[in-house]
């Protein structure tokens, strides 16, 4: 039987994976195979092409909420980033930091404080959600309560 280089077709196309040639290579194929206890869901957090402080507060405070080994948040500079438009950018920023969930907050006349919150799989997205955000308020404007511990899971009020 011939191989698919000999064939002329590419093995991505028949479902053939690469060994890796280095122990590094391996290692990084080893954490991305299927395993019998998955990793945690990690989410990356973007900033979008413009942005306005209301946004910016929101998604800071859902890395936050997120923890910082579970999310990656990317807020130094802007990215050009029209999540409805063009979701490529968006698969390989995920790809790069292996994660499953995402986040892309801009400001734009059209669509104000807006919030993207999507989901990925097998490098590709699946569904995405765009919010308008109003009247945010951040934790750091309620009263604290008194067992509060930093495991808690956010919720959400529409």
């Amino acid at each position: 039987m011939k191989s698919a280089a000999q064939l002329g077709i590419a093995a991505k196309k028949l479902g053939v994976k690469s060994t890796a040639k280095t122990h590094k290579g391996r290692k990084i194929l080893e954490n991305k195979a299927a395993k019998i206890i998955e990793n945690l869901k990690r989410s990356v957090i973007i900033k979008g092409r413009k942005s306005s402080e209301m946004i910016n507060s929101l998604l800071h405070n859902l890395q936050t909420m997120r923890g910082t080994g579970n999310s990656q948040l990317l807020m130094r500079k802007s990215h050009d980033i029209a999540a409805m438009d063009d979701a490529s950018l968006i698969e390989k920023l995920a790809n790069n930091y292996d994660c499953s969930l995402f986040a892309v907050g801009s400001h734009q006349k059209k669509r104000p404080n807006n919030l993207v919150l999507g989901r990925n799989f097998d490098g590709h997205v699946l569904d995405m959600f765009e919010f308008g955000v109003d009247g945010y308020r951040g934790p750091l404007d309620f009263k604290p309560p008194a067992d509060f511990t930093q495991d808690l899971k956010p919720i959400l009020v529409f």
